[in-house]
């Protein structure tokens, strides 16, 4: 499992959110790992304070890749670590998963079903066109609502 801390952070890809380095598509010549094949998940937690052992309240996760029977285990520790750390509400960017199957779509559900009876709520922010296409076929945006997009003013 991979989490960033503060540090990680700075060097992370603004358009991507995935960390650079191991984003499929970057020359990995030009950041020292060239053979080192781009994972096919990933799951980061943004860290919210300098100290990273600190939750607050909502906590951002972003996960990337192929979220399936073989990776959805470590997404579900990962978001339950978050839960059990005292976040209340979590913000899941999906924005760069590739392939997500009815095991990811579990563990969604079932983290979505602790945070509200735990008072919060799990809302997905900017998934992907497959993402949101497994969504409206199992009817599950009520339970997993899409976070509203923050407008910003010029």
């Amino acid at each position: 499992m991979w989490v960033a801390n503060s540090s990680e952070a700075i060097r992370r890809s603004p358009l991507s959110r995935v960390p650079i380095g191991i984003r499929p598509g970057v020359n990995s010549e030009r950041v020292g790992l060239a053979d080192t094949p781009p994972p096919s998940f990933g799951i980061c937690l943004v860290p919210q304070y300098e100290n990273p052992e600190l939750l607050s309240e909502r906590a951002e996760v972003v996960v990337w890749g192929d979220v399936d029977l073989a990776t959805s285990p470590r997404m579900r520790r990962v978001l339950s670590d978050v839960l059990n750390k005292g976040s209340r509400d979590i913000a899941i960017d999906l924005e760069a998963v590739a392939f997500i199957d009815a095991s990811g779509i579990g563990v969604l559900v079932e983290i979505a079903n602790i945070a509200q009876s735990r008072g919060g709520q799990v809302v997905l922010r900017r998934p992907s066109r497959i993402v949101l296409r497994v969504l409206d076929i199992t009817q599950l945006r009520e339970l997993l609502p899409l976070e509203d997009p923050v407008e910003t003013s010029s």
